[in-house]
């Protein structure tokens, strides 16, 4: 009788302990699988980002950090993890692999977003165009105001450009006779923006053509 209760209880806690080794294992193998998808987020958020760099320059910067920290996270969890250095190096190339496909295709990203936006704002950018170029005025539109030097503009119309100013997301806007010129985005030297062109040139040092007679900068 009472070998039979200790072969009872025997086999109640070998269960027991290959439970508890199997919710350790599957555990193990969760945490490696959300390291790994964690890596792959943020890589796919960083590649994500450039689509918002010209229509939203804060939600592309916020996506762009949130990316690269959540990606160096879980990358360095997996570098100083448990693993093989087999896996380590697999990680680390496709890291690398990622990186050398980003430095290829964020210029296409980014031009993409550019037309994202000429499309998204295409009636508001031609009524500014029109306003503008009617009577061939050289004004400069900021958040809250306006420079004609010709005095060219109606109120009503440099009211309503204000507004238009604000619907298209720049912080300002120069029209002159080369063309209008759109600011999305700057921080000291650095300038981001399109430039709808009046005239045929050439020469347009830090433009590049978008489409049309739209350049991006």
């Amino acid at each position: 009788m009472q070998e039979a209760i200790f072969a009872y209880f025997q086999q109640k806690a070998v269960k027991g302990i290959c439970f508890i080794q199997w919710t350790l294992l599957a555990t193990k193998t969760t945490t490696m699988k959300i390291r790994e998808a964690g890596l792959i987020i943020g890589i796919v958020l960083i590649f994500l980002s450039f689509l918002f760099f010209a229509r939203a320059p804060f939600t592309y910067t916020g996506i762009l950090v949130g990316g690269l920290l959540v990606s160096g996270i879980f990358y360095l969890s997996i570098l100083f993890g448990k693993r093989t250095v087999v896996n380590k190096s697999a990680w680390t190339l496709i890291c690398i692999g990622a990186y050398l496909i980003l430095t290829f295709v964020e210029p296409l990203i980014i031009k993409s977003s550019y037309l994202i936006y000429l499309h998204s704002n295409q009636t508001d950018l031609e009524e500014i165009n029109s306003l503008v170029s009617r009577d061939s005025a050289e004004v400069w539109i900021g958040r809250e105001e306006i420079i004609d030097k010709q005095n060219k503009l109606s109120s009503q119309n440099q009211k309503r450009l204000l507004e238009l100013r604000q619907k298209v997301g720049a912080y300002s806007i120069v029209a002159s006779k080369e063309g209008v010129y759109y600011g999305l985005d700057g921080f000291l030297d650095v300038r981001h923006g399109v430039l709808y062109s009046t005239i045929n040139s050439d020469n347009r040092k830090g433009l590049k053509p978008l489409k049309d007679s739209w350049y991006y900068q």
